[in-house]
């Protein structure tokens, strides 16, 4: 439905906050957004193509999830992801536009978890408060680099000493000096 009302000028903001699965295939196709029943959980592979059909000069995406059983907060770390999931996550989510980004709310490092403080996700907390100018000093509008520093500063830090297991964020981008669309 977005790629028929999307135009090339255009950006476009694709988030999903919740929780994350992981499926028998390997690669994109082997994690999954769990969604509300009766739906199926949808392949990350499958989003990334929808996401690639819509006609846009940028494209931001936000899965603010982990890929661990659960819910948020302390668990068990799971198995790790494989390695090449961020370059991926890049090369499936970000083709063919000339701008953008991925946000990841946790790294590849399976003592992480995507967590809440004060019933709010982390990532989605301070994500909003980055883009209200919080984490643009100079005030000249984001980049992808300057948005990866403020979510590390106060979630990384944060997670680190006062929560049950430690998140850092990652940001994926075509160009990590560029403005956020």
């Amino acid at each position: 439905a977005m790629a028929k009302r999307s135009a090339p000028q255009d950006s476009v903001l694709f988030y999903f906050a919740g929780r994350g699965i992981r499926l028998p295939q390997s690669g994109l196709e082997g994690l999954a957004l769990e969604l509300p029943a009766p739906s199926q959980p949808l392949a990350l592979s499958e989003l990334a193509a929808a996401i690639q059909a819509i006609p846009a000069r940028s494209r931001l995406s936000v899965l603010d999830m982990d890929f661990l059983p659960g819910p948020r907060g302390p668990a068990k770390a799971g198995p790790p992801l494989p390695e090449r999931i961020p370059l991926l996550l890049r090369q499936s989510f970000l083709a063919g536009v000339a701008q953008g980004g991925v946000v990841l709310a946790t790294g590849l490092d399976p003592a992480e978890r995507a967590q809440t403080f004060e019933g709010q996700g982390l990532l989605t907390r301070y994500l909003v408060s980055a883009l209200s100018s919080k984490a643009d000093p100079s005030q000249d509008q984001l980049t992808f680099a300057e948005l990866e520093q403020y979510l590390e500063l106060h979630i990384g830090n944060l997670s680190e000493v006062a929560l049950p297991a430690p998140q850092h964020p990652q940001v994926l981008a075509v160009n990590r000096s560029a403005k956020l669309p």
